[in-house]
């Protein structure tokens, strides 16, 4: 499962990983059941930005694919982490932005979510946002 971060460029990903040479500014979004578990895999990255935000069309696919597989638990891949101090706005570098954070909150509500995996501050932690790991 592919993820991008905020140090990579979306045109040199889809050509080089993904042989794509249409829609190259697109972010990149997708879902697949491995093992039982549904991956739905988020775009965070923000071209020119250190900071994360899932862009409208996203947050629209996301609502969708949540209902799909319903059977199954979920399991998000966001570069970008939900901020876990909406009080803390100067901090929004190292996760998502706060705007970003509270529709996500409002979007995964009522399923089952086993954790968002994130790697954008460079060092181990495990935190619980909301019930979600």
């Amino acid at each position: 499962v592919w993820s991008l971060g905020n140090h990579d460029e979306r045109e040199g990903f889809y050509r080089a990983m993904l042989g794509r040479d249409t829609d190259l500014d697109a972010p990149y979004f997708n879902d697949h059941v491995i093992a039982g578990v549904h991956i739905i895999n988020l775009d965070s990255s923000t071209p020119g930005s250190v900071g994360g935000t899932i862009e409208p069309e996203q947050f629209a696919w996301l609502e969708t694919v949540l209902t799909t597989h319903s059977d199954l638990p979920k399991l998000l891949i966001s570069h970008h982490a939900p901020m876990l101090d909406l009080d803390d706005l100067p901090m929004e570098w190292e996760s998502l932005c706060a705007r970003d954070t509270i529709r996500l909150q409002e979007v995964l509500a009522g399923h089952n979510i086993l954790g968002i995996f994130s790697g954008h501050v460079h060092f181990d932690r495990i935190s619980n946002w909301h019930g979600i790991p």
